[in-house]
């Protein structure tokens, strides 16, 4: 049953990808590096193209491995919570790792950025810089609005906040 309900869920997360369109990408400043508008506005040679290609594919991979023992690591953290006897060790040591997934998903992160970075020229380099900081705004402005959002909601009976275990 919940094999089911998993492969149901994964299937409509994967046909709701698939109908994002350009048009609503384009919504977000920056939904990947150099994607749309942004990769026109940086005048990038078939040559930068290709290998910024190279290296975003190279990075979805490593992200989606990450993301991938994140969740694994989600669930084991979920049954040393609703076991019989919590052990606190164990869990300080899920969350450690959790916190080094993260912490290497950043620098991944950042390492793709300035690969990026390092193929262009002077001029489309501070072009890169200035889409990065329209990126940070984005960003920023999506989170307020998805704050006040879970704000507004009120909360259901018998459930926790999501992230809080108390």
């Amino acid at each position: 049953m919940k094999s089911n309900f998993l492969l149901t869920t994964i299937s409509l997360i994967f046909v709701g990808s698939l109908f994002l369109n350009n048009s609503q990408a384009q919504n977000f400043p920056m939904w990947g590096i150099l994607t749309g508008r942004d990769c026109d506005k940086l005048n990038l040679t078939d040559s930068q193209k290709e290998e910024i290609d190279k290296i975003r594919d190279a990075h979805q991979k490593d992200m989606i491995d990450y993301r991938s023992e994140l969740q694994k690591l989600r669930i084991d953290l979920k049954n040393q919570w609703d076991a019989a006897k919590p052990d606190k060790k164990q869990i300080e040591s899920i969350v450690d790792k959790m916190a080094a997934v993260r912490s290497k998903m950043n620098k991944e992160r950042i390492s793709h950025w300035f690969d990026v970075y390092n193929l262009l020229d002077d001029n489309q380099k501070q072009l890169f810089k200035e889409m990065r900081g329209k990126f940070r705004e984005g960003v920023k402005m999506r989170m307020h609005q998805f704050r006040d959002r879970f704000d507004e909601r009120p909360m259901r009976m018998g459930r926790r906040p999501f992230g809080r275990f108390f």
